[in-house]
C-alpha cells in the first residue's frame, strides 16, 4: 500500500480509490469495454487545461490515438446551479463571508465517491485537529448505510 504510483506522483497505492464490489470480474469487463469504446471515439474532452496536466494529456495521446480537447475548467463556463443535480445550498455563504480570505478548508468528495463510517470519522477528526475553519460537503449516500 505504500508503493508509489509511478503514473501519479506523489500518490501511493493507498491513495487511489478502490471499487468495492462482489463482482470484480464484472467491473474489470466494464472497464475493458469502456477503454475499448473510448479508443473508437473521434476525440476526448477533458475538464482540465493543458498547462495543468500537459504530461498526462501527452500520455493519453499515446494510448488513445484521437485528439484530446482540454476545455476546462468547466466551472468557469457554467455556474454550479446550472450544472448540478442538487439544489444549491447557500446557508454557509454568510458564515464564509465572516472568514479571512483563503483561510477556509473546503472538502467535498463529489457525487460518486463513497466511504465507510470509520473513514468519515477519520476525516472529521483530521479537520477538527487542523484547528482551521472548514466547510465540508456531506451529501446523502456518501457514507455506506447512512443517509
Amino acid at each position: 500500500m505504500d508503493e508509489p504510483v509511478v503514473e501519479f506522483p506523489p500518490l501511493k497505492v493507498r491513495d487511489i480509490p478502490r471499487f468495492e464490489t462482489h463482482d470484480p470480474e464484472g467491473v474489470n469487463q466494464f472497464l475493458v469495454k469502456m477503454v475499448e469504446g473510448t479508443k473508437k471515439a473521434s476525440g476526448l474532452i477533458f475538464n482540465t487545461f493543458k498547462e495543468l496536466e500537459e504530461p498526462e494529456l501527452a500520455k493519453l495521446g499515446e494510448e488513445f490515438t484521437v485528439p484530446a480537447f482540454p476545455i476546462g475548467p468547466f466551472h468557469k463556463y457554467f455556474s454550479a446551479s446550472s450544472s448540478s443535480l442538487w439544489t444549491q445550498d447557500r446557508t454557509s455563504i454568510s458564515w464564509l463571508d465572516t472568514q479571512a480570505t483563503k483561510s477556509v478548508i473546503y472538502v467535498s468528495f463529489g457525487s460518486v465517491a463513497t466511504m465507510h463510517e470509520e473513514q468519515l470519522n477519520e476525516v472529521a477528526w483530521g479537520l477538527e485537529n487542523s484547528k482551521q475553519p472548514f466547510l465540508w460537503v456531506v451529501r446523502p449516500g456518501l457514507v455506506h448505510g447512512m443517509e
